[in-house]
Protein backbone atom coordinates (compact mmCIF):
# COMPACT_ATOMS: atom_id res chain seq x y z
CA UNK A 1 0.00 0.00 0.00
CA UNK A 2 1.07 3.40 -0.92
CA UNK A 3 2.71 5.43 2.11
CA UNK A 4 1.01 8.67 0.78
CA UNK A 5 -2.38 7.39 0.91
CA UNK A 6 -4.62 5.65 3.67
CA UNK A 7 -6.34 2.41 3.12
CA UNK A 8 -10.46 2.75 3.74
CA UNK A 9 -12.27 -0.41 3.82
CA UNK A 10 -15.50 -0.64 2.58
CA UNK A 11 -18.08 -0.70 6.06
CA UNK A 12 -20.87 -2.43 4.70
CA UNK A 13 -21.20 -5.74 3.04
CA UNK A 14 -23.91 -6.32 -0.09
CA UNK A 15 -25.97 -9.56 1.28
CA UNK A 16 -27.75 -11.64 -1.33
CA UNK A 17 -31.91 -11.63 -0.90
CA UNK A 18 -32.20 -14.93 0.33
CA UNK A 19 -29.79 -16.48 3.34
CA UNK A 20 -29.22 -19.78 2.99
CA UNK A 21 -31.40 -22.20 5.60
CA UNK A 22 -30.01 -25.80 6.60
CA UNK A 23 -31.91 -28.34 9.09
CA UNK A 24 -31.30 -31.46 7.87
CA UNK A 25 -34.49 -34.22 9.04
CA UNK A 26 -31.70 -35.92 11.26
CA UNK A 27 -31.53 -32.75 13.38
CA UNK A 28 -35.40 -32.35 13.63
CA UNK A 29 -35.86 -36.35 15.21
CA UNK A 30 -32.91 -35.34 17.58
CA UNK A 31 -34.40 -32.39 18.94
CA UNK A 32 -37.67 -34.26 19.07
CA UNK A 33 -35.89 -37.01 21.01
CA UNK A 34 -33.26 -35.17 23.11
CA UNK A 35 -35.98 -34.12 26.01
CA UNK A 36 -36.28 -37.57 26.66
CA UNK A 37 -32.66 -38.65 26.62
CA UNK A 38 -31.97 -35.76 29.20
CA UNK A 39 -33.99 -36.99 31.80
CA UNK A 40 -31.14 -39.99 32.05
CA UNK A 41 -28.36 -37.77 31.99
CA UNK A 42 -26.73 -35.47 35.28
CA UNK A 43 -24.57 -33.00 33.16
CA UNK A 44 -25.13 -31.13 30.13
CA UNK A 45 -21.81 -29.78 28.64
CA UNK A 46 -22.72 -27.32 25.75
CA UNK A 47 -20.54 -26.54 23.33
CA UNK A 48 -20.05 -23.06 21.23
CA UNK A 49 -17.47 -22.06 19.29
CA UNK A 50 -15.59 -18.90 20.63
CA UNK A 51 -15.15 -17.07 17.22
CA UNK A 52 -19.03 -16.52 16.94
CA UNK A 53 -19.89 -16.15 20.74
CA UNK A 54 -23.81 -15.33 20.05
CA UNK A 55 -24.02 -16.79 17.20
CA UNK A 56 -23.23 -20.14 17.87
CA UNK A 57 -25.57 -20.54 20.77
CA UNK A 58 -28.89 -22.18 20.03
CA UNK A 59 -31.77 -21.25 21.89
CA UNK A 60 -33.71 -24.29 21.86
CA UNK A 61 -31.06 -26.63 23.33
CA UNK A 62 -31.68 -24.47 26.46
CA UNK A 63 -35.54 -24.75 26.43
CA UNK A 64 -34.92 -28.37 25.88
CA UNK A 65 -33.01 -28.51 28.81
CA UNK A 66 -35.54 -26.06 30.87
CA UNK A 67 -37.87 -28.62 29.62
CA UNK A 68 -36.52 -31.73 30.80
CA UNK A 69 -35.26 -31.04 34.23
CA UNK A 70 -37.04 -28.10 35.03
CA UNK A 71 -36.50 -24.15 36.02
CA UNK A 72 -34.54 -24.79 38.55
CA UNK A 73 -32.21 -26.93 37.33
CA UNK A 74 -28.77 -24.44 37.20
CA UNK A 75 -26.48 -24.55 40.16
CA UNK A 76 -27.19 -28.47 41.51
CA UNK A 77 -30.57 -26.90 42.95
CA UNK A 78 -32.79 -29.38 43.14
CA UNK A 79 -35.33 -29.28 40.53
CA UNK A 80 -38.85 -30.11 40.42
CA UNK A 81 -39.14 -32.68 37.95
CA UNK A 82 -37.03 -34.80 40.61
CA UNK A 83 -36.98 -34.42 43.87
CA UNK A 84 -32.76 -34.93 45.58
CA UNK A 85 -31.85 -34.94 41.76
CA UNK A 86 -28.51 -33.23 41.16
CA UNK A 87 -27.47 -31.55 37.44
CA UNK A 88 -25.54 -29.38 36.21
CA UNK A 89 -24.50 -27.76 32.67
CA UNK A 90 -21.48 -26.46 31.70
CA UNK A 91 -20.85 -23.89 28.67
CA UNK A 92 -17.77 -24.51 27.09
CA UNK A 93 -16.37 -22.16 24.38
CA UNK A 94 -14.32 -24.28 21.90
CA UNK A 95 -11.63 -23.36 19.31
CA UNK A 96 -10.17 -21.01 21.80
CA UNK A 97 -7.13 -20.74 20.22
CA UNK A 98 -8.82 -19.24 16.73
CA UNK A 99 -10.53 -16.35 19.05
CA UNK A 100 -9.65 -12.95 20.38
CA UNK A 101 -8.42 -13.41 23.92
CA UNK A 102 -9.07 -10.19 24.90
CA UNK A 103 -12.91 -10.76 24.74
CA UNK A 104 -12.95 -13.86 27.19
CA UNK A 105 -13.04 -12.08 30.88
CA UNK A 106 -15.83 -9.75 29.31
CA UNK A 107 -17.67 -12.54 27.94
CA UNK A 108 -17.42 -14.56 31.04
CA UNK A 109 -18.82 -11.33 33.43
CA UNK A 110 -21.56 -10.36 30.60
CA UNK A 111 -22.71 -14.10 30.65
CA UNK A 112 -23.25 -14.48 33.87
CA UNK A 113 -24.74 -10.61 34.48
CA UNK A 114 -27.55 -10.87 32.00
CA UNK A 115 -28.13 -14.85 31.54
CA UNK A 116 -26.78 -16.39 35.33
CA UNK A 117 -24.21 -18.66 33.10
CA UNK A 118 -20.83 -19.67 33.89
CA UNK A 119 -18.90 -20.24 30.39
CA UNK A 120 -15.51 -21.71 30.27
CA UNK A 121 -12.70 -21.26 27.02
CA UNK A 122 -11.00 -24.66 25.77
CA UNK A 123 -8.11 -25.33 22.96
CA UNK A 124 -8.56 -28.30 22.84
CA UNK A 125 -5.16 -28.63 20.74
CA UNK A 126 -4.05 -29.06 24.31
CA UNK A 127 -4.27 -30.97 27.44
CA UNK A 128 -4.98 -28.36 30.17
CA UNK A 129 -8.66 -26.86 29.61
CA UNK A 130 -9.77 -30.89 29.10
CA UNK A 131 -8.25 -31.38 32.68
CA UNK A 132 -10.27 -28.22 33.81
CA UNK A 133 -13.66 -29.15 32.67
CA UNK A 134 -13.01 -32.81 33.46
CA UNK A 135 -12.09 -31.63 37.29
CA UNK A 136 -15.21 -29.78 37.22
CA UNK A 137 -17.06 -32.95 36.23
CA UNK A 138 -15.31 -35.27 38.99
CA UNK A 139 -16.13 -32.35 41.58
CA UNK A 140 -20.01 -32.35 40.66
CA UNK A 141 -19.89 -36.01 40.48
CA UNK A 142 -18.19 -36.23 44.36
CA UNK A 143 -20.08 -34.19 45.91
CA UNK A 144 -23.47 -35.80 44.71
CA UNK A 145 -22.12 -39.24 45.15
CA UNK A 146 -24.87 -40.28 46.76
CA UNK A 147 -27.63 -39.75 44.25
CA UNK A 148 -25.34 -40.29 41.42
CA UNK A 149 -23.56 -43.42 40.77
CA UNK A 150 -22.36 -43.28 37.03
CA UNK A 151 -22.37 -39.66 35.90
CA UNK A 152 -23.66 -39.34 32.55
CA UNK A 153 -22.85 -36.61 30.48
CA UNK A 154 -24.66 -35.36 27.68
CA UNK A 155 -22.58 -32.74 24.82
CA UNK A 156 -24.92 -30.65 22.72
CA UNK A 157 -23.87 -27.78 20.52
CA UNK A 158 -23.98 -26.61 16.76
CA UNK A 159 -22.48 -28.48 14.13
CA UNK A 160 -18.40 -28.86 14.22
CA UNK A 161 -17.87 -26.67 17.63
CA UNK A 162 -15.66 -29.23 18.43
CA UNK A 163 -17.88 -31.65 20.35
CA UNK A 164 -16.38 -34.76 19.38
CA UNK A 165 -12.86 -33.39 19.40
CA UNK A 166 -13.76 -32.06 23.05
CA UNK A 167 -14.82 -35.80 24.37
CA UNK A 168 -11.42 -37.19 22.64
CA UNK A 169 -9.22 -34.80 24.79
CA UNK A 170 -11.56 -35.56 28.02
CA UNK A 171 -10.83 -39.49 27.48
CA UNK A 172 -7.24 -38.79 26.71
CA UNK A 173 -6.76 -36.82 30.07
CA UNK A 174 -9.48 -39.18 32.47
CA UNK A 175 -8.46 -42.58 30.84
CA UNK A 176 -4.69 -42.21 28.74
CA UNK A 177 -6.83 -43.62 25.68
CA UNK A 178 -6.44 -42.15 21.97
CA UNK A 179 -8.97 -41.24 19.77
CA UNK A 180 -12.50 -43.10 19.64
CA UNK A 181 -15.45 -40.32 18.59
CA UNK A 182 -15.10 -39.74 14.96
CA UNK A 183 -14.31 -35.84 13.87
CA UNK A 184 -14.38 -34.11 10.49
CA UNK A 185 -14.22 -30.71 8.67
CA UNK A 186 -17.69 -30.82 7.61
CA UNK A 187 -20.44 -30.12 9.19
CA UNK A 188 -23.11 -32.91 9.90
CA UNK A 189 -20.85 -35.82 10.27
CA UNK A 190 -22.47 -37.42 13.27
CA UNK A 191 -26.09 -37.65 12.66
CA UNK A 192 -27.19 -39.80 15.86
CA UNK A 193 -26.33 -40.50 19.71
CA UNK A 194 -23.41 -42.10 20.17
CA UNK A 195 -21.81 -43.50 23.36
CA UNK A 196 -22.09 -43.83 26.32
CA UNK A 197 -18.27 -43.73 26.52
CA UNK A 198 -16.27 -44.57 30.18
CA UNK A 199 -13.64 -41.03 30.53
CA UNK A 200 -12.81 -41.72 34.43
CA UNK A 201 -12.86 -44.26 36.35
CA UNK A 202 -13.35 -43.28 40.04
CA UNK A 203 -15.78 -41.64 40.13
CA UNK A 204 -17.39 -43.44 36.82
CA UNK A 205 -18.41 -40.62 34.61
CA UNK A 206 -19.98 -42.01 30.85
CA UNK A 207 -20.34 -39.41 28.36
CA UNK A 208 -22.36 -39.47 24.98
CA UNK A 209 -21.90 -37.87 22.00
CA UNK A 210 -24.68 -36.35 19.94
CA UNK A 211 -25.48 -34.77 16.56
CA UNK A 212 -25.15 -30.74 16.02
CA UNK A 213 -28.63 -29.31 15.54
CA UNK A 214 -28.31 -25.84 13.36
CA UNK A 215 -31.42 -22.60 14.70
CA UNK A 216 -34.49 -23.79 13.20
CA UNK A 217 -34.90 -20.14 12.01
CA UNK A 218 -31.51 -17.40 12.06
CA UNK A 219 -34.63 -14.40 11.60
CA UNK A 220 -35.38 -12.54 8.30
CA UNK A 221 -33.29 -9.89 6.14
CA UNK A 222 -29.44 -8.63 6.25
CA UNK A 223 -29.17 -9.72 10.05
CA UNK A 224 -29.69 -13.41 9.05
CA UNK A 225 -27.49 -13.91 6.01
CA UNK A 226 -24.96 -11.88 8.33
CA UNK A 227 -25.24 -15.03 11.24
CA UNK A 228 -25.99 -17.46 8.17
CA UNK A 229 -22.34 -16.14 7.04
CA UNK A 230 -20.49 -16.34 9.99
CA UNK A 231 -21.34 -19.85 10.44
CA UNK A 232 -20.68 -20.57 7.16
CA UNK A 233 -17.22 -19.21 7.64
CA UNK A 234 -16.47 -21.49 11.10
CA UNK A 235 -17.53 -24.55 8.67
CA UNK A 236 -20.86 -25.11 10.93
CA UNK A 237 -23.11 -25.40 7.47
CA UNK A 238 -23.68 -27.55 4.63
CA UNK A 239 -20.28 -26.50 2.21
CA UNK A 240 -22.58 -26.42 -1.14
CA UNK A 241 -24.90 -23.91 0.43
CA UNK A 242 -22.60 -21.02 -0.07
CA UNK A 243 -19.51 -20.91 -2.65
CA UNK A 244 -16.22 -20.36 -1.70
CA UNK A 245 -15.97 -17.04 -3.54
CA UNK A 246 -18.49 -15.72 -1.27
CA UNK A 247 -17.47 -16.78 1.94
CA UNK A 248 -14.01 -15.44 0.89
CA UNK A 249 -15.48 -11.83 -0.27
CA UNK A 250 -17.10 -11.79 3.27
CA UNK A 251 -13.80 -12.35 5.04
CA UNK A 252 -11.89 -10.15 3.19
CA UNK A 253 -14.38 -7.60 3.99
CA UNK A 254 -14.39 -8.68 7.68
CA UNK A 255 -10.14 -8.98 8.01
CA UNK A 256 -10.22 -5.39 6.03
CA UNK A 257 -12.49 -3.62 8.86
CA UNK A 258 -10.27 -5.35 11.58
CA UNK A 259 -7.31 -4.15 10.23
CA UNK A 260 -8.45 -0.66 9.44
CA UNK A 261 -9.75 -0.57 13.61
CA UNK A 262 -6.01 -1.74 14.69
CA UNK A 263 -4.40 0.67 12.26
CA UNK A 264 -5.84 3.65 14.22
CA UNK A 265 -5.03 2.54 17.78
CA UNK A 266 -1.99 3.31 19.47
CA UNK A 267 0.84 1.11 19.55
CA UNK A 268 0.57 -1.41 21.94
CA UNK A 269 -3.53 -0.66 22.74
CA UNK A 270 -5.51 -4.58 22.74
CA UNK A 271 -7.22 -3.13 19.83
CA UNK A 272 -4.28 -3.85 17.58
CA UNK A 273 -3.50 -7.04 15.61
CA UNK A 274 -1.16 -8.40 13.40
CA UNK A 275 -2.05 -7.79 9.69
CA UNK A 276 -3.72 -10.73 8.27
CA UNK A 277 -1.64 -10.47 4.87
CA UNK A 278 1.13 -11.94 7.57
CA UNK A 279 -0.36 -15.41 7.30
CA UNK A 280 -0.14 -15.32 3.87
CA UNK A 281 2.56 -16.11 1.74
CA UNK A 282 5.35 -13.25 1.12
CA UNK A 283 4.24 -11.15 -2.24
CA UNK A 284 4.55 -7.69 -2.44
CA UNK A 285 0.88 -7.40 -4.31
CA UNK A 286 -0.90 -8.98 -1.06
CA UNK A 287 0.03 -6.19 1.10
CA UNK A 288 -1.55 -3.31 -0.68
CA UNK A 289 -4.51 -4.31 0.59
CA UNK A 290 -8.06 -3.67 -1.61
CA UNK A 291 -11.73 -3.79 -1.51
CA UNK A 292 -12.35 -6.19 -4.45
CA UNK A 293 -12.19 -9.54 -3.84
CA UNK A 294 -11.29 -10.45 -7.56
CA UNK A 295 -8.34 -8.50 -6.82
CA UNK A 296 -7.33 -10.26 -4.17
CA UNK A 297 -8.12 -13.41 -5.27
CA UNK A 298 -6.14 -12.72 -7.98
CA UNK A 299 -2.72 -11.77 -6.48
CA UNK A 300 -3.39 -14.67 -4.16
CA UNK A 301 -3.77 -17.07 -6.74
CA UNK A 302 -0.65 -15.67 -8.56
CA UNK A 303 1.37 -16.71 -5.49
CA UNK A 304 0.42 -19.51 -4.42
CA UNK A 305 0.70 -20.96 -8.40
CA UNK A 306 -3.35 -21.29 -8.58
CA UNK A 307 -3.26 -21.96 -12.47
CA UNK A 308 -5.59 -23.67 -14.27
CA UNK A 309 -4.93 -24.75 -18.27
CA UNK A 310 -3.97 -21.19 -20.23
CA UNK A 311 -2.38 -19.66 -17.05
CA UNK A 312 -6.11 -18.32 -15.80
CA UNK A 313 -6.38 -17.88 -12.08
CA UNK A 314 -8.20 -20.83 -10.06
CA UNK A 315 -10.41 -18.66 -8.30
CA UNK A 316 -12.14 -21.97 -6.39
CA UNK A 317 -8.88 -23.52 -5.34
CA UNK A 318 -7.12 -19.83 -4.38
CA UNK A 319 -10.87 -18.72 -2.42
CA UNK A 320 -10.81 -22.35 -0.80
CA UNK A 321 -7.09 -22.15 0.22
CA UNK A 322 -7.78 -18.67 1.83
CA UNK A 323 -10.53 -19.72 3.94
CA UNK A 324 -8.62 -23.04 4.82
CA UNK A 325 -5.99 -20.63 6.19
CA UNK A 326 -8.35 -18.50 8.15
CA UNK A 327 -10.15 -22.05 9.87
CA UNK A 328 -6.65 -23.27 10.75
CA UNK A 329 -5.91 -19.80 12.18
CA UNK A 330 -3.16 -18.98 9.87
CA UNK A 331 -4.16 -15.12 9.23
CA UNK A 332 -4.42 -14.50 12.90
CA UNK A 333 -7.25 -14.60 15.53
CA UNK A 334 -10.57 -12.80 14.88
CA UNK A 335 -13.78 -12.87 16.59
CA UNK A 336 -16.56 -12.87 14.08
CA UNK A 337 -19.30 -11.26 16.37
CA UNK A 338 -19.91 -7.63 16.75
CA UNK A 339 -18.97 -7.39 20.30
CA UNK A 340 -18.39 -3.62 20.90
CA UNK A 341 -21.28 -2.48 18.58
CA UNK A 342 -18.92 -1.09 15.78
CA UNK A 343 -21.83 -1.70 13.37
CA UNK A 344 -24.02 1.02 14.36
CA UNK A 345 -21.10 3.42 14.21
CA UNK A 346 -20.35 2.22 10.11
CA UNK A 347 -24.01 2.74 9.16
CA UNK A 348 -23.71 6.42 10.18
CA UNK A 349 -22.94 8.43 7.06
CA UNK A 350 -20.67 10.70 9.29
CA UNK A 351 -18.13 7.79 10.28
CA UNK A 352 -15.13 7.83 9.38
CA UNK A 353 -11.73 5.80 10.26
CA UNK A 354 -9.64 9.00 10.28
CA UNK A 355 -11.65 11.99 10.96
CA UNK A 356 -11.28 15.46 9.67
CA UNK A 357 -11.37 18.42 11.64
CA UNK A 358 -15.12 19.26 12.40
CA UNK A 359 -16.01 15.44 12.07
CA UNK A 360 -17.33 13.31 15.20
CA UNK A 361 -15.19 11.05 16.82
CA UNK A 362 -15.55 7.51 17.12
CA UNK A 363 -16.58 8.02 20.80
CA UNK A 364 -18.89 10.58 20.49
CA UNK A 365 -20.89 8.49 17.82
CA UNK A 366 -20.56 5.31 19.64
CA UNK A 367 -22.23 7.64 22.68
CA UNK A 368 -24.82 8.99 20.16
CA UNK A 369 -26.03 5.48 18.48
CA UNK A 370 -26.09 3.74 21.87
CA UNK A 371 -28.25 6.80 23.56
CA UNK A 372 -30.76 6.20 20.50
CA UNK A 373 -30.83 2.74 21.00
CA UNK A 374 -31.56 2.85 24.70
CA UNK A 375 -33.69 5.83 24.76
CA UNK A 376 -37.05 5.14 22.54
CA UNK A 377 -38.50 8.58 20.73
CA UNK A 378 -41.69 9.57 22.53
CA UNK A 379 -44.79 9.96 20.78
CA UNK A 380 -44.75 13.86 22.04
CA UNK A 381 -42.30 16.70 22.17
CA UNK A 382 -40.37 14.79 24.74
CA UNK A 383 -36.83 15.80 22.79
CA UNK A 384 -36.91 18.87 24.22
CA UNK A 385 -35.70 16.43 27.05
CA UNK A 386 -32.24 15.46 25.56
CA UNK A 387 -31.06 19.10 25.78
CA UNK A 388 -26.90 19.08 24.71
CA UNK A 389 -26.64 21.33 28.25
CA UNK A 390 -28.36 18.78 30.26
CA UNK A 391 -26.96 15.07 30.82
CA UNK A 392 -28.97 12.91 28.79
CA UNK A 393 -29.42 10.84 31.49
CA UNK A 394 -30.32 13.62 33.95
CA UNK A 395 -34.91 12.30 34.71
CA UNK A 396 -37.38 15.09 34.43
CA UNK A 397 -38.78 17.12 37.42
CA UNK A 398 -41.87 14.99 39.33
CA UNK A 399 -45.23 16.27 37.83
CA UNK A 400 -43.52 18.07 35.34
CA UNK A 401 -44.83 18.60 31.46
CA UNK A 402 -41.79 16.79 30.75
CA UNK A 403 -42.62 14.35 33.04
CA UNK A 404 -45.88 13.95 31.78
CA UNK A 405 -44.85 13.44 28.52
CA UNK A 406 -42.72 10.76 28.36
CA UNK A 407 -44.69 7.37 29.33
CA UNK A 408 -41.67 5.24 30.46
CA UNK A 409 -38.32 6.49 31.41
CA UNK A 410 -35.74 4.39 33.63
CA UNK A 411 -32.86 6.36 34.80
CA UNK A 412 -29.68 6.06 34.84
CA UNK A 413 -28.24 5.14 31.42
CA UNK A 414 -24.75 4.01 31.20
CA UNK A 415 -22.69 4.45 28.29
CA UNK A 416 -20.35 1.87 27.37
CA UNK A 417 -16.75 3.28 27.78
CA UNK A 418 -14.97 0.36 28.11
CA UNK A 419 -14.25 -3.33 26.69
CA UNK A 420 -16.49 -5.12 29.33
CA UNK A 421 -19.21 -2.85 29.27
CA UNK A 422 -19.73 -3.18 25.68
CA UNK A 423 -19.54 -6.53 25.49
CA UNK A 424 -22.41 -6.96 28.32
CA UNK A 425 -24.62 -4.43 26.17
CA UNK A 426 -24.29 -6.55 23.17
CA UNK A 427 -24.93 -9.60 25.12
CA UNK A 428 -27.82 -7.62 26.49
CA UNK A 429 -29.06 -6.92 23.83
CA UNK A 430 -28.92 -10.76 22.61
CA UNK A 431 -30.88 -12.11 25.36
CA UNK A 432 -33.41 -9.29 26.52
CA UNK A 433 -33.22 -7.22 22.76
CA UNK A 434 -33.96 -7.54 19.25
CA UNK A 435 -32.56 -11.54 19.08
CA UNK A 436 -34.67 -12.50 21.88
CA UNK A 437 -38.38 -10.38 20.43
CA UNK A 438 -37.05 -12.00 16.88
CA UNK A 439 -36.37 -15.36 18.67
CA UNK A 440 -40.04 -14.67 20.28
CA UNK A 441 -41.68 -13.97 16.93
CA UNK A 442 -40.02 -16.59 15.20
CA UNK A 443 -41.56 -19.45 17.69
CA UNK A 444 -44.24 -20.32 15.20
CA UNK A 445 -42.29 -20.82 11.98
CA UNK A 446 -39.65 -22.63 14.00
CA UNK A 447 -42.60 -25.06 14.95
CA UNK A 448 -43.50 -25.25 11.57
CA UNK A 449 -40.29 -26.29 10.30
CA UNK A 450 -39.79 -29.02 12.95
CA UNK A 451 -43.36 -29.90 12.06
CA UNK A 452 -42.64 -30.63 8.75
CA UNK A 453 -39.16 -32.03 8.95
CA UNK A 454 -40.04 -34.88 11.15
CA UNK A 455 -43.24 -34.93 8.93
CA UNK A 456 -40.79 -35.76 5.89
CA UNK A 457 -38.73 -38.24 8.02
CA UNK A 458 -41.87 -40.08 8.88
CA UNK A 459 -42.98 -40.61 5.42
CA UNK A 460 -39.93 -41.55 4.21
CA UNK A 461 -39.45 -44.41 7.25
CA UNK A 462 -43.08 -45.59 6.62
CA UNK A 463 -41.84 -45.37 2.34
CA UNK A 464 -38.89 -47.84 3.16
CA UNK A 465 -40.77 -49.97 5.64
CA UNK A 466 -43.45 -50.20 2.40
CA UNK A 467 -40.96 -50.95 0.25
CA UNK A 468 -39.43 -53.53 2.08
CA UNK A 469 -42.60 -55.47 2.72
CA UNK A 470 -43.24 -55.57 -0.73
CA UNK A 471 -39.90 -56.67 -1.56
CA UNK A 472 -40.60 -59.39 1.38
CA UNK A 473 -43.57 -60.96 0.51
CA UNK A 474 -44.24 -60.30 -2.68
CA UNK A 475 -46.96 -57.77 -2.59
CA UNK A 476 -44.75 -55.52 -4.45
CA UNK A 477 -45.51 -57.31 -7.69
CA UNK A 478 -49.28 -58.24 -6.86
CA UNK A 479 -49.67 -53.97 -6.25
CA UNK A 480 -47.45 -53.46 -9.63
CA UNK A 481 -50.72 -55.55 -11.32
CA UNK A 482 -53.76 -53.38 -9.50
CA UNK A 483 -52.37 -50.79 -12.42
CA UNK A 484 -55.16 -50.09 -15.07
CA UNK A 485 -52.43 -49.62 -17.76
CA UNK A 486 -50.28 -53.31 -16.62
CA UNK A 487 -53.51 -55.11 -16.26
CA UNK A 488 -54.90 -54.01 -19.98
CA UNK A 489 -51.07 -55.10 -21.32
CA UNK A 490 -50.72 -58.57 -19.11
CA UNK A 491 -54.30 -58.88 -20.54
CA UNK A 492 -53.08 -58.06 -24.36
CA UNK A 493 -49.73 -60.58 -23.41
CA UNK A 494 -52.34 -63.67 -22.07
CA UNK A 495 -53.76 -63.16 -24.96
CA UNK A 496 -51.36 -63.64 -27.48
CA UNK A 497 -49.80 -66.40 -25.33
CA UNK A 498 -53.33 -68.36 -25.79
CA UNK A 499 -54.11 -67.75 -29.42
CA UNK A 500 -50.50 -69.25 -30.19
CA UNK A 501 -51.07 -72.20 -28.50
CA UNK A 502 -54.68 -73.09 -29.55
CA UNK A 503 -53.74 -71.89 -32.89
CA UNK A 504 -56.53 -70.44 -35.57
CA UNK A 505 -59.79 -71.84 -34.87
CA UNK A 506 -62.53 -74.26 -36.75
CA UNK A 507 -63.31 -72.30 -39.13
CA UNK A 508 -60.31 -70.43 -40.26
CA UNK A 509 -58.49 -72.35 -42.47
CA UNK A 510 -54.83 -71.76 -43.73
CA UNK A 511 -51.86 -72.95 -45.93
CA UNK A 512 -49.03 -74.99 -44.26
CA UNK A 513 -45.55 -74.74 -45.74
CA UNK A 514 -45.79 -76.83 -48.36
CA UNK A 515 -48.54 -74.19 -50.06
CA UNK A 516 -51.65 -76.46 -49.01
CA UNK A 517 -55.03 -75.97 -47.52
CA UNK A 518 -55.34 -77.20 -43.99
CA UNK A 519 -58.49 -76.91 -41.67
CA UNK A 520 -57.47 -76.93 -37.98
CA UNK A 521 -59.98 -79.14 -36.28
CA UNK A 522 -62.04 -77.85 -33.28
CA UNK A 523 -60.36 -79.20 -30.05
Amino acid sequence: MSSTTRFLPRLQFTFANNHASWHPGHMAVFLDQLSHQLLDMDMVIECRDARIPLTSINPRLEEAVNSAWGPEWMDGEKGPREIGRHRQRLIVYTKRDLAEERFEEPLKLAFWKHAKQNIMFCDTKGAQDPKNILRKAVAFATKNQETILDMKILVLGMPNVGKSTLLNQLRNVGMKKGKHFNTSTTAGETKKLTGPLKIHEKPTILVHDTPGTMPVWLGKGDEASDKALRIALTNGIKDSLYADDTLAEYLLFKLNLRAAESDTAPLGHPDRVVPFHYGLPYSEELYDSTNDVNVFLTRLGKRIGALKKGGLIDFNRTAAFFLEQYRKGKLGRYTLDDLEQKEDLYADPNFSFYPSEGQPTRTQLHEQHHLNLLIPSPTHDAHILFNPEVPPWAPPLIKSAEHNDVVKFAPPIQIPSNLNEKVSEAVRRYFHGKDARDAAISETQATKRISEARKNVQRAQMKRFAMERWRRDGSGQRRMKDQPHVQKRLQEIENARVAALMGPGPSEKGNDSAGQQVVTPKT
